[in-house]
């Protein structure tokens, strides 16, 4: 059995659990079991209805008040804070909801808070670096009490969060998200550095890919080797659910980045890619352009590159794409041969087709059903790329 599957396996209710999240923390000193067994002696007693409304400043309960039964499982009841999800989508909330601002207080701590986004749908997100400088301790609070939350709440179905305003054991959050119950349909993780998520390259793409409802993808500022452009490839290759993948400020080689298109060419759910520089010059743009032409889903496209990139490549395959209705160009070097090019494939591409006298055929659709297009921020040759913008929006 692998290690995921057993970890996901051990009750949080045993001092196993206590052990697997003290061997999950990298930050500094890892902490002490008894220093763990202590925050969830606080949790029982914060996040309990009959307890907290007790002072804060109330004696902290002494070890026989949360003792450990024979068979390392700790005493709780059917009222716990540690007990499962009851959410019936469209039928019923889950308990918790009630208790989110109990919740909410020790999250603060580590600037995360839990919210209804939708009837009994909770998000896990960021709250603006409300704690600019939390203490270890409120760190390990929060990032033990989010494993929790996610091992048990299958009501839990969005995270959003910003490292840069967060500070949480990265890997507690990732086991988190690879291990939990949770049906998470958007994960947005933004990071301050290219350092947060490339010292976890194998934990973050293991995490996202765990998550087989997964609707909404948003990850920055990460470095992709080529086993992870193969891991994450393979996830968003075979995602049956997956429809907006947005990847900003990403670092990978040119033989990386060309490594993951290709395994994304043959997704089958995709409608929404935003993409970088990175991807947009892999192969002076003929990477994208290959996923372009031969995708069978994807609507929208947003690219941002360099005012020293030619997409030259990527516009000719647009026009050619059978499913493609917007596309989006940011900071790149535009040539008018290139727009005058396209402005003649959409020409031709609207005209009926002429067929020979008697001639029955039915020859269907034109293959071009681009909609929208906008270059902002882009660079060109001056008059000429105008003229021939122009003449491709009817201008003329």
């Amino acid at each position: 059995m692998e290690s995921s599957t057993k970890d996901a396996c051990i009750s949080v209710r045993t001092t196993e659990y206590m052990s697997l999240l003290r061997n999950l923390c990298e930050m500094k000193t890892t902490p002490r079991f008894t220093d763990v067994a202590a925050i969830f002696r606080e949790f029982r007693r914060c996040l309990n209805h009959e307890t907290a409304k007790r002072s804060s400043l109330s004696p902290p309960y002494s070890p026989r008040a949360s003792r450990i039964r024979v068979g390392n499982t700790v005493d709780a009841s059917d009222s716990a804070f540690d007990r499962s999800c009851t959410w019936d989508p469209d039928k019923e909330r889950c308990w918790i909801v009630s208790d989110l601002e109990l919740w909410n207080s020790i999250l603060v701590r580590g600037s995360i808070e839990l919210r209804e986004h939708a009837w009994g749908e909770l998000t896990l997100q960021g709250c603006g670096g409300l704690m600019s400088h939390p203490e270890r301790q409120d760190v390990l609070r929060a990032s033990f009490l989010i494993h929790l939350l996610l091992r048990q709440h299958r009501c839990v179905t969005a995270i959003s969060l910003d490292m840069s305003t967060t500070l949480l054991e990265t890997r507690v959050l990732w086991h988190a998200i690879r291990t939990g119950a949770a049906v998470v349909k958007l994960l947005e993780i933004k990071s301050p550095s290219f350092d947060t998520l490339t010292a976890a390259e194998n934990a973050w793409p293991r995490a996202a890919a765990a998550l087989t409802n997964l609707v909404h993808l948003y990850i920055s500022s990460a470095y992709i080797t080529e086993q992870l452009a193969r891991a994450l490839g393979v996830y968003v290759e075979h995602a049956s659910v997956l429809t907006t993948l947005i990847l900003v400020d990403i670092k990978a080689s040119e033989r990386s980045a060309d490594k993951f298109l290709r395994f994304v060419v043959y997704n089958r759910s995709l409608k929404h890619l935003s993409v970088g520089a990175t991807f947009l010059t892999a192969r002076r743009s003929r990477s994208l352009a290959y996923l372009v032409q031969r995708h069978v889903t994807l609507q929208s496209l947003q690219v941002k590159g360099t005012l020293y990139c030619s997409p030259s490549a990527l516009l000719e395959a647009v026009v050619q794409s059978p499913t493609l209705t917007s596309l989006s160009v940011q900071e790149c070097l535009i040539r008018a041969e290139d727009i005058a090019a396209m402005a003649a494939a959409l020409t031709l591409s609207s005209r009926p087709p002429t067929l020979d006298a008697g001639d029955t055929t039915d020859v269907g659709p034109r293959v071009n059903s681009l909609k929208k297009l906008e270059f902002r921020g882009c660079m060109g040759d001056g008059p000429r790329v105008q003229a021939a913008y122009a003449d491709l929006i009817g201008g003329k």
